[in-house]
């Protein structure tokens, strides 16, 4: 009798550690760690309702925008629908309200704040600028017409009187920066074709540019040997004099240091360090964040959920980030966790 009392009870307690586990693991599925960092929620099938799109059409890229001078905010969503083309969504970087949405616009790589306080974006010779107060377009164009299509990253900076933009990209195998100013009516060109000594650009993916307003900071990896680095120079004159082909374009930078290659997307730089998204850390998916200028790991790094597919982005003064997760079809406006 007391056998079967003692085995009834293993039993018992068999069942009890099960159904605890089995909370724990739905604990970590349905409420997970980014949600003690929510500053608003909203979902993005009713996102892409609101903008007239259909329920196929899928989250291609985040960018997220400061107005300099007035501090405006934006969350600005990449969608597109098969056989259709791409879409701007806008919405409020305070609490995700939907804005404003642009389907009938050339859209390129980069979406930055020129030197005339406009919104651009823009392909081949068609340069879209938009009031950042009421989204509304530009409608004269820059003349003559910039060129464009080559950019992948841009910024904009204030260096004296002089407010410039910056666009920086690969073209004709090589990497190619063209500084506008004058309201996009004239460029100055500079081109380099290796990024070390006797490495091509060709052999790089280029993952992010920042200007910080101070220096510039590009982070890159070796499409061969799978190494990555950030590259910093500490002034803007120096970042522009690389571009020199009198030597490689990272030999005179003021430090080069080597981090991890992060999985999925890019990841992004920012004033708080380099961000990625890695798997198969401790047996977790986390975002790696690293000191720019050491290449260490900043701690504590954030957990997220177990094979996580979705996309994220950071405002680059690390004040918040957005994470679209596909599980939960969510877009989630987050507080930093360190």
């Amino acid at each position: 009798m007391n056998l079967r009392r003692t085995s009834g009870f293993l039993i018992l307690c068999c069942i009890a550690a099960f159904i605890l586990a089995s909370c724990a693991l739905l604990i970590i599925d349905y409420f997970p760690a980014y949600l003690g960092q929510e500053k608003a929620v909203a979902h993005f099938s009713e996102i892409v309702k609101t903008a007239g799109l259909s329920e196929t059409t899928e989250l291609h890229e985040i960018y997220l925008l400061t107005v300099p001078g007035s501090g405006k905010k934006f969350v600005v969503l990449r969608v597109g629908q098969f056989m259709s083309p791409e879409t701007l969504i806008f919405l409020d970087g305070t609490d995700l309200r939907f804005l404003r949405s642009f389907t009938n616009i050339p859209i390129g790589k980069f979406l930055t704040v020129d030197m005339g306080g406009y919104i651009v974006t823009g392909w081949n010779t068609q340069l879209v600028r938009l009031y950042p107060d009421t989204l509304e377009p530009e409608n004269t164009p820059p003349n003559p017409s910039p060129t464009i299509d080559f950019a992948q990253f841009a910024f904009t900076a204030e260096v004296g009187s002089d407010i410039t933009t910056y666009l920086v990209g690969i073209e004709s195998d090589c990497l190619n920066l063209i500084v506008y100013n004058n309201d996009w009516s004239s460029g100055s060109s500079y081109s380099q074709s290796n990024l070390f000594d006797s490495q091509s650009i060709t052999n790089f993916e280029y993952r992010d540019l920042f200007y910080d307003g101070t220096g510039v900071q590009l982070a890159v990896t070796n499409k061969i040997t799978q190494e990555s680095f950030v590259i910093s120079w500490s002034t803007l004159t120096e970042f522009v004099n690389a571009f020199s082909n009198l030597h490689f374009f990272a030999e005179n930078a003021t430090n080069v240091v080597s981090v991890p290659r992060g999985d999925g997307q890019a990841g992004g730089l920012t004033n708080a360090g380099y961000i990625q998204l890695m798997y198969g850390y401790a047996k977790k998916t986390i975002l790696d964040r690293r000191n720019t200028s050491t290449g260490q790991q900043e701690l504590p790094v954030f957990t997220m959920p177990d094979n996580f597919r979705g996309r994220f982005a950071f405002f680059r003064d690390a004040s918040a980030w957005v994470l679209y997760n596909q599980r939960d079809g969510k877009i989630h406006l987050l507080r930093p966790w360190w």
